[in-house]
């Protein structure tokens, strides 16, 4: 059984389809019009050899095509009805019909292979993110069958109950948010709409959001270092804001997670009329295999967390801004990803 990513050719059905087309043209031309120009055959003929390389590959294109530079040799080159092998106009044309064979058969492997392992990657993709989408669902369900059932009496206890749902149901959202934003990127669709916006109230709404959320609790602090001075960004702000809310979380989640003293600063400064943010944390940095793609989407299950999809999205919506963005580890320890947007004129 072929492994997975492995395209699927079907030698004996395209070598069967390809004789029986070379053939066939072949006979209608010797019974029909045999004082047929060479032209005419040689664009024809190659019709049932490009079938046969689409369907079998390589397998059936190669003898299919020796087959038919023998028949065109035979019935249409100088002198007709021989074929003399050497350095000859008709060992010239089985090298041609060979290499033309080759040639498709490996373009089309070539593409059935990157479909195939892009089919690959969407089943891993899908693994991943269900997997994600299931942690907060569960603890939601949880939480809501004790607050209904009256198991909980205690109004503290009630209420981290509460707020645990709150977080977690905003933990949802993101990362629908970014399935969504996903699927426009593979569209083609994720046009930002620009305007100048203060970068200080986006970054200022997107701590809020994981504050309430109970992202940003007593042993993991978000520290800004944005200047007064720091110009506008020509940014879209709802786009801006996505990217902010991924990093920090990111940051918070997979950074430093619990550390007692851990840390997330988040930095900004202009600069040729762009403005570069940095987020870094305090944590154990990247791994060097997720360091070196970081912000590919499809990555191996062992080299992939739940900020995958959403690193992902962070670099679509910063080059569709006319920015970059780089994943790094900071000097003394922790991760640092840093991107720059248009400063507005």
């Amino acid at each position: 059984m072929p492994s997975p990513g492995t395209p699927q050719t079907r030698p004996l059905l395209g070598a069967v389809i390809g004789f029986v087309g070379v053939f066939a043209l072949n006979g209608f031309f010797v019974i029909v019009d045999p004082d047929v120009t060479r032209a005419v055959p040689l664009l024809l003929l190659s019709i049932p050899l490009t079938l046969a390389s689409v369907i079998g590959g390589w397998k059936a294109a190669a003898p299919l095509a020796l087959v038919t530079a023998g028949v065109y040799s035979f019935h249409y080159v100088t002198p007709i009805g021989v074929i003399r092998l050497g350095f000859t106009e008709d060992t010239l044309t089985m090298v041609t019909f060979l290499a033309v064979a080759l040639f498709i058969s490996e373009i089309v492997r070539r593409r059935e292979s990157r479909r195939a392992e892009r089919e690959r990657q969407r089943a891993v993709l899908l693994r991943s993110v269900s997997h994600d989408l299931r942690n907060p669902l569960g603890t939601i369900r949880a939480a809501s069958a004790e607050l209904r059932g009256n198991a909980v009496r205690d109004p503290a206890a009630r209420d981290q109950l509460l707020d645990l749902i709150v977080e977690e149901s905003d933990r949802l959202d993101r990362i629908i948010r970014n399935l969504l934003s996903l699927s426009r990127i593979e569209a083609g669709a994720l046009a930002p709409e620009l305007a100048p916006e203060s970068l200080a109230d986006i970054v200022g709404e997107s701590t809020s959001r994981l504050v309430r959320s109970g992202q940003d609790n007593p042993v993991t602090r978000i520290v800004t270092d944005i200047p007064d001075d720091l110009p506008d960004v020509l940014v879209d702000r709802v786009q801006l804001d996505q990217v902010m809310t991924n990093l920090l979380e990111n940051a918070l989640r997979h950074g430093i997670g619990s550390q007692p003293e851990g840390e997330v600063r988040l930095t900004a400064r202009a600069d040729h009329g762009m403005v570069h943010i940095a987020v870094t944390d305090t944590g154990g940095g990247f791994a060097p295999a997720i360091k070196a793609n970081a912000f590919q989407l499809y990555r191996a299950p062992a080299e992939r967390g739940g900020e995958g999809v959403g690193l992902t999205v962070c670099k679509a919506i910063v080059e569709a801004h006319g920015g970059s963005i780089t994943a790094d580890d900071e000097p003394g320890g922790g991760a640092r990803v840093e991107f720059s947007v248009p400063a507005a004129r």
